[in-house]
């Protein structure tokens, strides 16, 4: 298993930015993709459907355990989105994915109609991520 570090909306060592109301339509990759160090960043309104990859991901670099460069992903929120048709290509993608990142809020989206977990946890490093009140569905289609 492998991630793509890219998307159509890259982020990379950059804060407080807002991505509001935006339409990410067959994409063939990632659409939105928070790299290394970023903070709070909001993910909001937004539609995501027909994408290869996954909607918003973020995956920060460490070395081994040690988080002391800061350089990860922190205080993230994802709310009120419209995901569907994702992992056309990349059968491992979802909604969201974390990845060496903490303190995301993912709150009020829809997600349905992919081939993997709609919230993807992958390492728990960090933690205080929270997820509520989304309305997932239709998920992990595929072998």
């Amino acid at each position: 298993w492998a991630m793509h570090r890219g998307g159509a909306l890259f982020i990379e060592n950059a804060e407080n930015i807002t991505v509001y109301g935006s339409r990410f339509n067959r994409v063939d990759g990632n659409a939105v993709f928070l790299s290394r160090h970023t903070r709070d960043v909001t993910v909001e309104r937004c539609d995501f459907e027909w994408l290869g990859m996954g909607g918003v991901t973020t995956w920060g670099e460490t070395e081994g355990f040690d988080v002391s460069k800061r350089t990860v992903p922190l205080r993230t929120n994802v709310i009120g989105n419209f995901f569907r048709e994702l992992g056309i290509w990349e059968k491992q993608s979802s909604a969201v994915g974390l990845a060496k990142s903490a303190l995301t809020r993912i709150e009020g989206n829809f997600m349905f109609n992919m081939p993997r977990a709609a919230i993807n946890f992958n390492d728990g490093m960090g933690g205080a991520n929270n997820a509520m009140s989304n309305l997932i569905f239709n998920t992990c289609r595929e072998r």
